[in-house]
């Protein structure tokens, strides 16, 4: 009879043969828009204000002179604490209504007048989800819960690399994922995102993928955080949890990729202990920057979040997928310090990671 340690070599190479083989193309299922009977097609909203101003921000014909300037500070230095200048000296050269454009989901449209690059995001956790035209194909990729089923973090991190080179070929920037959540409902839809109900395998699994993928160049967002535990209903949901188990459980996959170098984190769409989590201090600045040590960009899920003033309080960055709720407020926060911080921490991460010149 085979051994432990046998038993566990063998079950990590079929397991791995079985994610190679399983590795197939798939075909982009938004060129079927234009082939549906006119009938059919969905008849077209009217933009919100927001959005027309976040595009009018980004249209606007570029300065030279500003253009010139703003280039050289999007460069990536040899240190932190120089893209927290660079990052400054950015934020000086943009109007007010330029900056609230950013935190406002105008990060993936650019600025146009001082040659502020979009930056690009799709979901990404086991595979290239939106394709961009010049691509008709990405690769499926086995769910991350197979991956986590070879116990092999060496191929983890070859995965996270895989996935990287098809969003660095796509020009796409953020790769929305890994999911570092825990497996807690069978019945979850996401589960499959996830790396099963052991926290420190996901720990492992997560820093591997991690560090894989932002060897690459695009950088990684852990989501969701925190307790993304069900999809039914997950905008009523009110996750319990007390103290213990949300550090030893719930937070350990989080913990383990912030500490190997995460630049990007998404929150949930559910509350916890009574907080949703895109707009409770709670949860962002005292769990995450706070207890996690986190300091780069904090985004919302899409459309996650229903009250301006709490996201304008929390040090969360990005509301996305465009500020519907920061746009209740803006009038009072535009030009503010608060708006200011929320910005530089969105241009240091760009910079710092060197996103701005992929």
């Amino acid at each position: 009879m085979p051994s432990m340690n046998t038993k566990t070599i063998l079950l990590s190479s079929v397991a791995a043969a079985i994610m190679c083989a399983c590795i197939h193309a798939q075909t982009a299922d938004n060129q079927a828009t234009n082939e549906k009977p006119k009938q059919e097609q969905k008849v077209r909203k009217k933009l919100p204000s927001i959005l027309i101003e976040i595009k009018r921000v980004a249209n606007t014909p570029p300065s030279p002179s500003e253009v010139a300037k703003c280039r050289p500070l999007l460069k990536k230095p040899a240190t932190f604490e120089e893209a927290d200048r660079q990052a400054r000296a950015v934020l000086e050269m943009l109007t007010p209504e330029e900056r609230f454009s950013l935190i406002s989901g105008g990060i993936r449209y650019g600025i146009g007048r001082v040659g502020l690059p979009a930056l690009i995001m799709s979901d990404g956790a086991a595979g290239l989800h939106k394709l961009p035209p010049t691509m008709k194909k990405s690769t499926a990729f086995p769910a991350p819960i197979l991956l986590a089923a070879t116990w092999n973090a060496d191929l983890a991190t070859e995965y996270g690399r895989a996935v990287a080179e098809e969003f660095r070929a796509a020009g796409i920037h953020f790769i929305l994922g890994p999911g570092p959540s825990i497996y807690r409902v069978t019945r979850s839809g996401r589960n499959f995102e996830y790396c099963g109900e052991d926290p420190y395998l996901t720990a492992r699994m997560t820093e591997s993928y991690i560090k894989g993928a932002q060897d690459v160049g695009p950088i990684a967002v852990l989501k969701p955080f925190l307790l993304n535990a069900a999809e039914y209903r997950r905008r009523a949901t009110n996750v319990i949890v007390d103290d213990r188990a949300l550090h030893e459980i719930h937070m350990a996959g989080f913990q383990a990729g912030i500490d190997a170098g995460a630049w990007g984190v998404m929150t949930s769409y559910n509350q916890v202990n009574g907080e949703w989590t895109g707009q409770s201090k709670t949860v962002i600045d005292g769990l995450l920057r706070g207890q996690l040590g986190f300091k780069h960009i904090v985004m919302t899920d899409w459309g996650s979040v229903t009250n301006g003033e709490d996201i304008m309080q929390a040090s969360l960055n990005l509301e996305m997928p465009w500020g519907d709720m920061f746009e209740r407020v803006r009038d009072k926060y535009l030009g503010s310090p608060l708006v200011d911080e929320k910005v530089v921490t969105i241009l240091r991460t760009g910079i710092a990671s060197g996103l701005y010149e992929l």
